[in-house]
């Protein structure tokens, strides 16, 4: 395999939101030879573009913070809140954000969960097979 000839870090990168179908066998198979990144939506400062600053619990930081950031009605938030982090949403202004987690959760999460669900129903029914195997052998 290329990645195991070349021993440079960096070569491969693997991406995409396939979290389940990638991670299957990487324990076993780049067991140390991997790095994983788990991206986060975009937050409040990304979507906004104001500077992005670590949060702090200090009163004084918070009230200037609170001088020098635009207030939101209450409409804003919800609408920020319906809309989500998903950077292609806010990438695309056209885009409606009930169509987009509607194909999210029909191409990503119902795929995801029936195949999670059919391994291990299928493992289950290995293993009963496989049970009453080991008795009808032992009669």
């Amino acid at each position: 395999m290329s990645v195991d000839r070349s021993k440079r870090k960096g070569d491969f990168w693997i991406t995409g939101s396939q979290v389940f179908r990638l991670m299957k066998n990487v324990s076993e198979s780049l067991a140390g030879q991997v790095g994983i990144v788990n991206l986060l939506g975009l937050s409040n400062a990304e979507i906004y573009g104001e500077p992005s600053e670590p949060f702090q619990t200090d009163a004084a930081y918070l009230m200037n913070r609170l001088s020098v950031r635009r207030q939101r009605d209450l409409n804003e938030i919800y609408g920020r809140i319906f809309k989500g982090s998903m950077p292609e949403l806010h990438a695309d202004k056209s885009m409606g954000w009930e169509t987009y987690y509607r194909s999210y959760v029909d191409t990503y999460l119902q795929r995801d969960i029936r195949n999670l669900i059919c391994n291990d129903f299928c493992q289950e029914v290995n293993l009963h097979k496989n049970h009453h195997k080991i008795l009808f052998d032992c009669y």
